[in-house]
């Protein structure tokens, strides 16, 4: 940090003018436009005291110096200060005299111009036409004095200027004591601003997380239900595997069964139709085209043989209609059970089959096979030998 004053202007005989900072220097100027400022046109103008007033009045040098401040290094503003202080021996606000001579303008601005030019060290004694008037001299009397430290209005200056500081202080403490009550008030009132908007960032914050971990809760739940009937789909699906690819098979198998069983029907339900139609042909041959006597024992044989053909043939149809009735009936059966066991999985993966209903889809889904031929006998006809009996009754 660094501790070395804004300006320092030493002085012969007067009090040393420092400035710490450049704050300072500003009220500095703004004290020294206050304390002349009773430098105006009002004044007679006389020549001896015109170089003396235009020198401390306060248009003709006060901006100059804070135009100095306003630059970007302070040299400026330290030569000026120096010249005016130091070299020109101006006296300022901090010197009792000018305090005194202040307090002169109050009576009579033209005494105080003279008072003024007295102490600055202006000879005006030596002209004789601005000593003719009373009040030039009076200021030079004045003068005088103040500069012996004899005049009365140096210690009412002086009682001046502690009075104004005294005001200024007392004014600065209430404005800093206003400062201060409204800092605190807008202190407190921040505070509970901040703690309110704080409670509610904590009940909105409470809220958004109840909702959250509500929202959360509700969707770890409803995956580990997924997961849970996932897992069990997949389980049920494992014990279940071998049995779907079984009817799938099996399915296939009868499928294929059906349509040759099918094929072997078209081709023997033709062959049969062709043979009879000759048997039958040559059994109508043994019969007499004219009114002779019909060889019964020829036409027996060839009738008897015909009838047991015709029976054989017809046995033989429904054999093969009912193993293609019972291949398709199977084939059938074995797409249900597929379709089935896919649809209890796809209930179990949803979670909507019960344990307790469990038991009663399986007991369907492996109840035993169905098979057309086993379930009734399958011998041939007794037509024909019922046929054959009555006729040898007779």
């Amino acid at each position: 940090m660094n501790d070395e004053p804004f300006v320092v202007v030493g002085r012969q005989l007067r009090p040393i003018i420092g400035l710490p900072s450049k704050a300072d220097a500003v009220a500095f100027l703004d004290q020294e436009a206050k304390l002349w400022s009773w430098i105006d046109n009002s004044i007679e103008p006389n020549a001896p005291l015109n170089g003396v007033l235009g020198r401390y009045r306060p248009e003709n040098w006060v901006q100059q110096f804070r135009n100095f401040l306003n630059e970007k290094t302070k040299t400026s503003f330290v030569q000026a200060m120096q010249q005016r202080y130091g070299a020109d021996q101006c006296i300022s606000s901090i010197d009792t005299e000018a305090r005194a001579i202040s307090l002169l303008s109050e009576t009579d601005k033209t005494v105080a111009a003279a008072a003024l030019a007295t102490v600055h060290g202006e000879s005006l004694v030596l002209d004789r036409n601005f000593m003719r008037d009373i009040r030039h001299r009076i200021g030079f009397a004045h003068g005088s004095t103040i500069l012996a430290g004899l005049d009365p209005s140096i210690a009412s200056g002086s009682a001046r200027a502690l009075s104004e500081a005294r005001g200024d202080f007392e004014l600065e403490t209430q404005r800093l004591r206003a400062l201060l009550e409204e800092t605190r008030k807008t202190a407190s009132k921040s505070a509970k601003e901040t703690s309110e908007a704080a409670h509610a960032l904590g009940v909105a914050h409470e809220a958004k997380f109840s909702t959250a971990q509500s929202e959360r809760n509700e969707a770890f739940s409803r995956l580990r239900d997924e997961l849970e009937a996932i897992t069990k789909a997949y389980e049920v699906r494992m014990e279940l595997q071998a049995p779907v690819a079984y009817w799938k098979k099996r399915a296939q198998q009868y499928r294929s069964l059906s349509r040759s069983v099918l094929l072997v029907l078209i081709i023997f339900t033709v062959v049969a139709i062709v043979g009879l139609y000759f048997l039958y042909d040559s059994a109508a041959s043994h019969l007499p085209p004219t009114a002779v006597t019909v060889p019964y024992a020829a036409l027996f044989r060839a009738s008897t043989f015909a009838l047991l053909m015709t029976s054989i043939a017809f046995w033989i149809g429904r054999v093969l209609l009912r193993i293609y009735l019972s291949t398709r009936h199977l084939e059938t059966d074995a797409e249900e059970r597929r379709t089935m066991i896919t649809t209890f999985l796809a209930l179990t993966r949803k979670s909507l089959v019960a344990d307790d209903d469990r038991k009663f889809i399986l007991a369907s889904l492996f109840r035993p096979g169905a098979d057309g031929i086993v379930k009734e006998e399958a011998a041939p006809d007794t037509m024909f030998a019922a046929l054959l009996g009555g006729i040898l009754k007779k």
